[in-house]
């Protein structure tokens, strides 16, 4: 009676915290197991999970630990600039959301926008997973200029893009863990993501792909002058090469000497890399390829050819796609002077092959019934990220169905798309 006693004692007096671990999941990965935790939405949830280990200017490598490792809050970011550097190295990893009691689901994995250079994995995907009533797999992968490197225009090093098809592999191999079904695996993002999925679309091997949806996927900006598209999530070998020169003269080191560039610490290059553009860059592998030039082959030129695994796709994008920019280029939405309008159609397309009096033409019957800070808010939409979506719906279908059997979903007053129409292919020179 008295060693019960003490035993019920004691277990009454357990921290409550231990208490919670005691319950907690665990799922065992490839790499070890994982203690996640259920939250109040009665989804179960694994922050951080690695799915992946990386030397500086490396190719990912599967990782492992021993024990159980904790996976109940978001991990950093990968190193990017957000009003300062922030993130570290040690970032490929998921988050991943299951509804609770639920096996063999459809898996949605996310891949985040952010231009190539920013952003993070979704913090909570309570929500889309019990509405969706799949698996959600948010991913990490590297960025900006420690994503993408080139010593020289031929050899460029997609670091971030390989990141993204090692985690692709990891989900279909770990997904029994977190209760989803390797045979439905869908990709999906937006804006850099979607562009993501676009090239994964035209490179992962078969059957790692059920499905992808790309909303707002990133602009190959055609009009724009050589080496000032921000927008582009794709860049010619010579772009790259000129960045990655330029961020290493910077922090002291050769552009090929790999070992200087991994004694730097990650926030100085970074902060060196502010001003250029590091994205990635596809080297042409199909010579034939009529929609490619200055030796870029983007995903976008693959889908009109049909060189991609064509199946279930969504492409979608929104509203207002750069209400964002336009506040950042003219300032918040406002009645702007005729001399305001011009001055900032003047600076968008400075250096680009677009007269901006021509586009002000195009648009001034939208100025009469929309005003001008929404027209130009239309017009850097249909410039870029609302193009691009159009290009990609137009080009994802035009090798699955003949002219008589689509509709022509291209937007006359789009800037891209009346340029591809009046040459009769795409412009997507660099």
């Amino acid at each position: 009676m008295l060693l019960t006693a003490v035993i019920l004692a004691l277990a009454g007096a357990i921290d409550p915290s231990m208490r919670r671990w005691r319950d907690a999941p665990i799922a065992q990965v490839t790499g070890g197991r994982v203690r996640g935790l259920t939250t109040k939405d009665n989804v179960t949830a694994f922050y951080g999970v690695p799915y992946a280990k990386a030397k500086r200017y490396a190719a990912a490598a599967p990782t492992s630990w021993s024990g159980i490792r904790d996976a109940t809050a978001p991990a950093e970011p990968c190193p990017q600039m957000a009003h300062g550097v922030i993130g570290r190295e040690d970032c490929l990893v998921a988050n991943v959301f299951t509804p609770a009691g639920n096996l063999n689901l459809p898996i949605m994995l996310q891949i985040h926008g952010g231009s190539m250079n920013a952003g993070r994995a979704v913090a909570d995907g309570s929500a889309l997973a019990k509405r969706a009533k799949a698996v959600i797999i948010s991913i990490q992968y590297r960025l900006g200029a420690l994503g993408f490197w080139a010593a020289n225009a031929s050899t460029p090093q997609n670091f971030g893009l390989d990141d993204l098809l090692f985690a692709l592999r990891w989900a279909r191999d770990n997904a029994d863990a977190f209760g989803g079904d390797p045979q439905r695996v869908m990709v999906f993002g937006v804006s850099a993501g979607g562009a993501a999925v676009a090239h994964l679309l035209t490179t992962a091997p078969p059957g790692l792909i059920f499905a992808a949806a790309m909303e707002s996927p990133g602009g190959h900006q055609g009009w724009m002058a050589p080496g000032s598209r921000p927008d582009d999530d794709f860049v010619a070998p010579s772009v790259l090469a000129a960045a990655s020169a330029a961020t290493a003269a910077a922090v002291g080191c050769a552009v090929d000497d790999i070992n200087c560039l991994r004694k730097v610490p990650n926030s100085d290059i970074i902060t060196a890399a502010e001003g250029v553009r590091f994205a990635p860059s596809l080297v042409r592998r199909r010579p034939a390829n009529p929609l490619s030039a200055d030796g870029v082959e983007t995903p976008l030129a693959l889908l009109r050819l049909g060189a991609w695994q064509q199946g279930a796709v969504i492409i979608g994008g929104q509203s207002c796609e750069s209400c964002a920019a336009t506040a950042a280029l003219a300032g918040p939405p406002r009645n702007l002077t005729h001399f305001q309008y011009t001055e900032a159609l003047q600076t968008y397309f400075a250096g680009s092959r677009v007269a901006w009096d021509d586009v002000a033409a195009r648009y001034s019957k939208r100025v009469a019934t929309e005003g001008r800070w929404r027209t130009l808010a239309r017009i850097m939409s249909d410039s870029g990220h609302a193009c691009s979506a159009q290009l990609h719906a137009h080009d994802a279908v035009h090798k699955l169905w003949p002219p008589r059997h689509r509709r022509d979903v291209l937007p006359t007053h789009c800037l891209i798309c009346a340029q591809a129409r009046r040459g009769g292919r795409l412009d997507l020179r660099i």
